[in-house]
């Protein structure tokens, strides 16, 4: 024979259900906090992508004008329109920008290689 007599548990059970509710809240909101940041530091990184690929096509322009440039005063030079310090300086101009378009090159592929790291 067994006999079976409810205690009571002073609303424990109830307790520990409010208590795991409030525990799932708690990470489901963690979960959406990081879910936020992580879609802006995504959308953050293509708009840094986006502007440095119009900062490698403004400067793919500029050196096409200062190649042609060259071109020009390297003749005018030979004529004694131009004097040498001004061929250097378009000269250095020159180099000035192919060293401005390997920074961005490197800068666009650190930043293609954070995106990477962040997606997969």
């Amino acid at each position: 024979m067994s006999l079976s007599i409810p205690i009571y548990d002073g609303h424990q059970k109830e307790l520990q259900q409010q208590k795991l509710m409030l525990q799932q809240e708690d990470l489901d909101a963690q979960q959406n906090y990081f879910k936020k940041q992580y879609n802006q530091q995504i959308n953050e990184l293509f708009r840094q992508l986006g502007q440095m690929e119009s900062q490698q096509t403004e400067v793919d322009k500029q050196l096409k004008m200062v190649n042609q440039l060259i071109r020009a005063n390297r003749k005018l030079v030979t004529q004694g329109t131009v004097s040498i310090p001004q061929y250097f300086m378009v000269i250095q101009n020159f180099i000035d920008l192919k060293n401005e378009q390997s920074l961005i090159r490197v800068k666009r592929w650190l930043i293609i290689n954070e995106i990477n790291y962040w997606t997969e």
